[in-house]
């Protein structure tokens, strides 16, 4: 969502778009007939000489030189789903070529073969079965080099309100470094939004394992910082597409099953249309694959398959524009393989874009990415951790080849740095971005997070707020700070965390963090680690019924990511707990006293093929749909004092979750698995406090229906799952359908199961220490615990992406109904969120 978010606001306000290539003697563009949408990535050549030609740029141009003896002979255009275009070309041509492509009409059900086996399905199968031996990515001991660029602006600006408000010093500056192109459908210059290029180097592991590491990279944006999440995921090279053979291909946040998965032959038809095409002067079968459901969200295109050994040589796809991804107007995909010196088949160029519209306000958005790369070699003897990773802004040291086209690129991270830095576009950018991000980006500290800045409930009363971070001018150090005052309970609350970065890619972290603040008990939970909005949420009006603490926290951490799935995890922290004073508001017969532990934790965490990221505090994040789950194993063991009585004690955490999974053709599943011990008798504080939810704000991470501080357990086990069925339903229901077309609307689903129970060694040590061992047999007003034999349960349902924004649930609380205080049974959650 804050992807979407960033997006949004600085395409509200930046009105310009991007350059044009320069022709030369064989030039010109190729777009759509109906719409005057350029295509990209389709293969213009001459009929007369085949190996004459190239592909048509992410702005639909193209040019290439031929030699005057080329002349005359036929221009052949052609892309995947339009009719191919022939224009003859005379001796003396050297005009802008304009070339328009239609729609194919045809009807491949027309397409009949006889009683045997369609032949295009043992090409694919001889295919897949031989991709191993033929194909250098599942082979170990190799080592290449790889270049990627990626470029994100904005077109079609002419119905868009703030185009016309566009000042006179940015028109200069893109001018300065754009030429118009020849011919134009709208005459404009595109404007760039984000400029990102990097060098890896990618070592073959075997089985199709590939480490990638980077050499060099450098991104800029337009009113963000590139290094945020946005900008990762924009540059970062893991999140390119460039691999067929896998079974799931992720275009945004859409895990879409590939053409060559295991699950072909049940997502797509195949059809042999050419038995003599010619691919890298390699006689090829061209197939042709379309989606057998036609409401699903499937590709359709050729590929070209090598006659002699059956490995892929070229493939050139799109998502069809009924595909059902929200605000994805044309998603188009080119790839070219070519035979190494070591024999096998190897990627060159690929090149594919993504068409962004629809969003209220935001013009139309293009996002490009193009990757070469080098032929492949045995291991060089080269120290990865020896390479500095460049900074921003930095000259790029590539090889040769690289270095000319780093040289052509460096134009836009020109406009991008001069646009923000001597226009108006740029300051009200960042204003925009600060909405998305919480924090105002200044040169050398963020303002932030705007949600800390003031709140109210009934503990503190008014509480305000400041804070901020800050690199301290490094790419080692970073810093930051916040502080808040409270007028009612007249006490300061700090944030202070600090932290030294070895290697930010190897997620190798050295940090110091002290937190001083009020808050409810559940969200000190070391099983849970609310985001930013959920605990300034939880912290704002009836505070005092969440069982809030004067929370204390020393965290010395460390983190290393030792391959490229493992990340390991230490931690010593000291813990004090001084609970709030909350006779003024309701009646507390029992009040602990103040308590402190110090621990020591140790963490694994694993996951395959690792694509997270890195936000601006160095958290982990994940970007939309992954393949594998995150796997998480957390232990310490601590002392904890209460009353000057000493207790030791471990904890051990298993913690399984993925986002966005993709479930065959039924839609995609968001899950948290958590299992948890707490060994030894403690004070309920240290021990689980199940965070719940029980008002009409959707919050993540929390069990909806349940009270706010309601159940407390030392054992436990949780399940969190919530499933998008992405129109698979609604799309095919007669009157559900209507719906789905008029507001976008999907069905959710979403479950809350949570067992645990509290055993008799703590049930005892809370009864004699905190209520006293003279209590009444059966007296507890400090918290109720699950019962092992009856999981708690409540599950909801409801439609999300109402005009892809809001989703509405209806929730019911299945058991632990009938309870001396309140609870809720039923009831509506909503919530803001917008999704592709």
């Amino acid at each position: 969502m804050k992807q979407i978010l960033i997006i949004f606001g600085i395409f509200c306000w930046l009105p310009f778009p991007l350059a044009a290539q320069k022709g030369v003697e064989i030039y010109g563009r190729i777009q759509e007939s109906e719409s005057d949408e350029v295509v990209p990535f389709a293969s213009v050549f001459f009929l007369g000489n085949p190996l004459l030609g190239t592909e048509s740029g992410v702005n639909g141009e193209f040019s290439f030189e031929v030699p005057l003896t080329a002349l005359p002979d036929t221009l052949s255009v052609s892309f995947v789903g339009y009719k191919s275009v022939k224009i003859p070309l005379g001796a003396n041509h050297n005009d802008f070529i304009l070339v328009r492509l239609d729609f194919e009409q045809q009807q491949l059900e027309e397409l009949v073969f006889e009683a045997e086996e369609n032949p295009a399905f043992d090409i694919i199968r001889q295919c897949r079965a031989r991709s191993a031996q033929n194909h250098q990515r599942f082979q170990d001991g190799w080592e290449a080099n790889r270049y990627v660029q990626t470029l994100l602006y904005m077109k079609d600006l002419d119905d868009w309100p703030v185009y016309q408000s566009m000042s006179k010093e940015a028109k200069r500056i893109l001018e300065k470094y754009y030429e118009a192109p020849k011919s134009s459908a709208k005459g404009q210059i595109p404007i760039p939004v984000f400029a990102g290029e990097g060098q890896t180097i990618r070592k073959g592991m075997g089985s199709g394992n590939i480490l990638e590491e980077n050499v060099a990279y450098r991104r800029n944006g337009l009113g963000f910082d590139a290094e945020s999440i946005f900008g990762s995921v924009l540059g970062d090279q893991r999140y390119r597409i460039d691999n067929l053979f896998q079974n799931s291909i992720i275009v945004l946040d859409k895990a879409i099953s590939s053409p060559l998965s295991d699950f072909w032959r049940l997502h797509y038809d195949m059809w042999l249309v050419d038995s003599t095409a010619v691919v890298a002067e390699e006689l090829s079968y061209k197939i042709l694959f379309e989606p057998k459901v036609k409401s699903g969200i499937f590709f359709e295109g050729y590929l070209w398959i090598n006659q002699q050994n059956y490995a892929l040589m070229k493939v050139e796809m799109k998502l069809p524009n009924t595909s059902g991804i929200n605000f994805l107007e044309g998603f188009f995909f080119s790839q070219t393989f070519q035979k190494n010196e070591l024999g096998y088949y190897q990627s060159s160029t690929t090149n594919y874009q993504e068409r962004i519209a629809g969003i209220p306000m935001v013009p139309k958005i293009m996002m490009n990415f193009s990757i070469q790369d080098q032929e492949a070699m045995h291991h060089l003897p080269k120290n990865l951790d020896s390479i500095e990773v460049m900074e921003v802004g930095e000259n790029i040291v590539l090889d040769t080849t690289s270095e000319l086209i780093t040289q052509k690129f460096n134009h836009h991270f020109q406009a991008i740095e001069e646009l923000e830095r001597g226009s108006r576009i740029g300051l009200v950018a960042k204003s925009v971005n600060a909405f998305s991000s919480g924090f105002f980006d200044g040169p050398k500290y963020d303002v932030g997070h705007f949600l800390g800045f003031g709140l109210y409930n009934n503990l503190e009363g008014l509480r305000l707020g400041v804070g901020g971070r800050s690199m301290m001018g490094t790419e080692q150090w970073y810093f930051r700070a916040y502080g808040a005052y409270g007028f009612r309970d007249q006490r300061f609350k700090t944030l202070l965390d600090t932290k030294y970065i070895f290697h930010k890619e190897h997620y190798h972290i050295l940090g110091l963090q002290y937190v001083n603040d009020l808050m409810p008990l559940a969200t000190t939970s070391f099983a849970r680690d609310p985001d930013e909005f959920t605990l300034r949420f939880l912290q704002w009006g009836d505070l005092a019924r969440r069982n809030p603490f004067y929370y204390e926290k020393f965290d010395l951490n460390y983190s290393y990511r030792f391959s490229r799935d493992w990340i390991l995890f230490a931690n010593l922290r000291h813990y004090n707990y001084e609970q709030a004073d909350i006779s003024n508001e309701m009646s507390s017969e029992h009040t602990l006293d103040p308590m402190f532990s110090n621990e020591l934790a140790l963490g694994l965490r694993w996951t395959y093929d690792d694509k997270s990221v890195t936000n601006k505090n160095f958290r982990l994040f994940r970007s939309g749909a992954q393949r594998f789950p995150v796997l998480r194993l957390d232990y310490a063991h601590g002392r904890a004092n209460y009353q000057s009585t000493i207790l030791p004690y471990h904890r051990l955490i298993l913690d399984i979750r993925n986002t966005n999974s993709p479930l065959l053709l039924l839609g995609e599943t968001s899950y948290r698995l958590q299992f948890g011990k707490v060994f030894n008798a403690l004070p309920y504080p240290f021990l689980q406090v199940h965070q719940g939810n029980g008002g009409l704000l959707h919050l993540a991470g929390t069990n909806q229906m349940m009270n706010a501080f309601e159940f407390v357990s030392d054992y436990w086990g949780s399940l969190t799952l919530r499933h998008f069925f992405n129109g698979t339903i609604m799309g095919r229901v007669p009157g559900l359908r209507w719906l789905n077309e008029k507001t976008k609307a999907r069905l959710i689903v979403e479950a809350n199961i949570v067992w645990g129970g509290l055993s008799e060694e703590s049930r005892q040590f809370n009864q004699d220490y905190i209520l006293g061992s003279d209590a009444a047999e059966g007296t507890d007003a400090l918290f109720n615990t699950l019962d092992p034999n009856i999981p708690y349960l409540s599950f909801g349902y409801g439609l999300e992406n109402i005009f892809r924004i809001f989703f509405v649930e209806y929730w019911h609380r299945l058991n632990y109904l009938d309870q001396p205080y309140d609870v809720q049974r039923n009831g509506f959650k909503i919530g803001f969120a917008i999704k592709f």
